[in-house]
């Protein structure tokens, strides 16, 4: 299982719903010119595939745990396969840098099931602010894969659109932040910081900033020389 199963999951369990309803439409019929998705079908739809991701996402990431001593074991497994080429060297710099990967890639599978456990919780936090008939009904279907009337569940899900896909934005901008936070602080450890190239943020050491500066500068007065040329 991955995200990859789950939307096709996803995929399947709205192709059954929707069968013989006036809302049945194909995933690849609905560019066709004789049969399309209205704006707002396609807006509920979205929502629906973000709630089953955030829904389904506890599942990956059990997975995930009960798989990663394996997968850390297979990553040791394959640098054991790299050659040593300086023998004159204890640790070679291209061993050093397997290692570091190595770690980088620990690091990456553990956040990877902690931000799953967190889209499954913010799931239930959408949950817990709903009404208790419009929760029930969509922890059925989203969260434990019951049937339901998908005439009853669009009813639900057009009636608390606006408050379900402010979650998802404000949690898009959460992690848009910690991105960057996260960036900034990778980058500091490598004596970069941010700096503004007009509307581009970078990361510089300070000698390069101040060349950077110098260049610029010098670029101004080369032009205002030719000005005043003329």
């Amino acid at each position: 299982m991955n995200h990859s199963t789950l939307s096709e999951s996803f995929g399947e369990q709205i192709k059954e719903l929707t069968a013989g309803t006036i809302y049945e439409v194909e995933p690849d019929e609905v560019d066709s010119p004789d049969k399309a998705m209205d704006q707002e079908e396609a807006g509920i739809r979205s929502v629906m595939y973000s709630l089953w991701m955030s829904a389904q996402s506890k599942k990956l990431a059990e997975r995930m745990e009960r798989r990663q001593t394996e997968h850390f074991e297979q990553l040791y497994e394959f640098s054991y396969g790299v050659p040593m080429y300086d023998t004159d060297q204890p640790v070679m710099k291209g061993t050093e840098n397997l290692a570091l990967m190595i770690l980088d890639e620990k690091k990456a599978y553990i956040k990877r099931i902690e931000n799953l456990y967190g889209e499954h919780k913010l799931f239930l936090s959408i949950m817990d602010s709903l009404d208790k008939p419009s929760s029930k009904l969509l922890s059925r279907f989203f969260l434990h894969n019951e049937k339901v009337d998908y005439v009853s569940l669009r009813r639900v899900l057009k009636r608390n659109l606006k408050r379900i896909e402010q979650f998802f934005v404000k949690e898009e901008q959460r992690l848009e932040d910690e991105a960057e936070r996260l960036e900034d602080e990778y980058q500091a450890e490598r004596g970069r910081i941010p700096f503004m190239k007009g509307r581009l943020k970078v990361y510089m050491t300070n000698d390069e900033i101040q060349r950077y500066k110098d260049n610029e500068a010098s670029k101004r007065r080369e032009l205002w020389d030719r000005l005043s040329f003329f």
